[in-house]
């Protein structure tokens, strides 16, 4: 429901993108059921995230006014939307707009309000598609593109292709035996498969090489992520507040 992409969003600005059983408590504890860290992390990516230089679901479902039945595009608008997406699976949301200029958190606030307002004079919804919304084009008006090569915009990002491509990375280099046959399938990923359509965005270490990271020696530091494990207690400084 839309409540709970708001309250997804929300969790993701406060606990940290990747915190997902975090997040996941933060939308359940509102009255949802069945919305498990996976699920939120199916959400926040496949849907919210799964088009290339969108930050919203494809489309969304909008009350239809008894007393305008045009379905034209040029009328669809935020204050009669209802909800986004098409259902309760998995832009920068939360976590990526809390890094973006007020001005654009202010745009995405206001989108979500009208999210929540919905028109209370008819019950009959329509699909639209959200790019036709209007208001949409001033949410975000530069949509980011990754460098991959053949990106485009609107185009379907294949979450799940590039996890599996990257899988199979991790799978073939766990069963060889010397860091150079190793160095040598790296560097061939490297140059024909990382960052293209069907390949991976990162090509993990094999975890009996992390010794090899600056900081690996360092209790509770993560040498590929470049930092320390997560705070005890996310909230503490409220404390302080």
């Amino acid at each position: 429901t839309v409540e709970e992409d708001l309250r997804l969003l929300d969790a993701i600005g406060n606990c940290g993108l990747g915190n997902w059983a975090d997040i996941g408590e933060a939308v359940i504890g509102q009255g949802s059921s069945g919305k498990n860290p996976k699920r939120c992390m199916e959400r926040y990516f496949d849907d919210f995230l799964g088009q290339y230089g969108h930050i919203m679901p494809s489309h969304m479902i909008l009350h239809q006014d008894n007393n305008n039945n045009n379905n034209d595009d040029e009328d669809h608008n935020l204050e009669n939307s209802n909800s986004i997406g098409g259902g309760d699976d998995a832009s920068s949301g939360g976590c990526a707009v809390e890094n973006q200029e007020p001005t654009k958190k202010r745009r995405l606030s206001s989108f979500g309000a009208a999210l929540m307002s919905g028109s209370k004079r008819s019950k009959r919804m329509k699909v639209v598609q959200t790019s036709t919304v209007k208001g949409y084009d001033d949410l975000w008006p530069d949509g980011y593109i990754p460098p991959i090569s053949g990106a485009r915009f609107g185009q379907d990002v294949n979450r799940e292709q590039r996890y599996r491509a990257e899988q199979n990375f991790v799978k073939l280099t766990a069963g060889l035996e010397t860091k150079g046959e190793v160095d040598r399938i790296t560097q061939a990923w490297r140059e024909q498969r990382l960052n293209r359509m069907d390949g991976p965005t990162v090509l993990p270490m094999r975890s009996e090489d992390l010794h090899e990271l600056p900081g690996s020696e360092l209790a509770g530091f993560m040498p590929r992520r470049g930092d320390f494990d997560v705070e005890w207690d996310n909230e503490a400084e409220n404390i302080l507040a």
